[in-house]
């Protein structure tokens, strides 16, 4: 296995520090129908954002200016505010991003890996039930076989899976570059 959660968690936590979770909290609720790229760089504004009018007023985001979905809203007050998010997806990405190992996130990628192209709870909880027993006989978290599975669902639709872990090292490269 890749490790794929655990390396992007040493990554937010290095250039996040305390804010750590915040951030990872930030990066769940803006993950819905983004591109990894995107999705990063979303969160991060958000939170530079947050910091800059001093952590008040979660309500007052500046929708616009991010490109913030109004599907994600509730989710981004609540990761402001350090409340539970809420949604199957969001929530086990927010768990397995600060290092739940058992949590199984089931995305669009994932559902289209089990050929369900109406997905129901019954099919989320089929997808869930499965990569638990798969990562059991693998010897591996559940978090991590299905992120494994989520880059092969990618690779198979023909596309080449990106990680969270480029888009940081590109983030730390502009903020070498803005400390200059």
């Amino acid at each position: 296995m890749n490790n794929w959660y655990k390396k992007c968690r040493e990554e937010i936590q290095f250039q996040y520090g305390d804010d750590w979770k915040l951030f990872c909290a930030l990066l769940a609720a803006t993950s819905p129908r983004k591109q990894v790229g995107a999705n990063w760089k979303l969160a991060a504004k958000i939170y530079c954002w947050w910091i800059a009018c001093n952590r008040t007023n979660a309500y007052a985001i500046p929708r616009k200016m991010f490109g913030v979905m109004s599907s994600m809203i509730p989710n981004v007050i609540r990761a402001l505010r350090r409340e539970e998010l809420s949604g199957p997806k969001v929530r086990a990405f927010y768990e397995a991003l600060c290092g739940n190992g058992d949590a199984v996130v089931v995305d669009i990628w994932m559902l289209r890996l089990f050929d369900y192209d109406k997905p129901t709870e019954k099919h989320r909880k089929e997808v869930v039930d499965y990569v638990i027993r798969a990562a059991a006989e693998l010897g591996c978290e559940p978090a991590e076989c299905q992120a494994e599975m989520w880059e092969h669902s990618v690779r198979r639709a023909g596309r080449e899976p990106k990680s969270y872990l480029a888009a940081a090292v590109k983030q730390r490269q502009l903020n070498l570059f803005e400390e200059v």
